[in-house]
C-alpha cells in the first residue's frame, strides 16, 4: 500500500510541476519554478 501512496505522491508532484509550467509559460521562470517544486 505504501508503494501505491508513494507512486501517487510522485504523480501528484509531477502534475503540480506541469501545472506551474503551463501557468508561467510566458513569464520565463519555468525552470526555476520546476526546480523549486521538485525540491532540487
Amino acid at each position: 500500500m505504501s508503494l501505491l501512496c508513494l507512486h501517487y505522491s510522485c504523480i501528484s508532484k509531477l502534475t503540480k510541476v506541469i501545472n506551474v509550467v503551463f501557468k508561467t509559460e510566458t513569464k520565463g521562470t519555468i525552470q526555476h519554478l520546476a526546480i523549486d517544486v521538485m525540491g532540487a
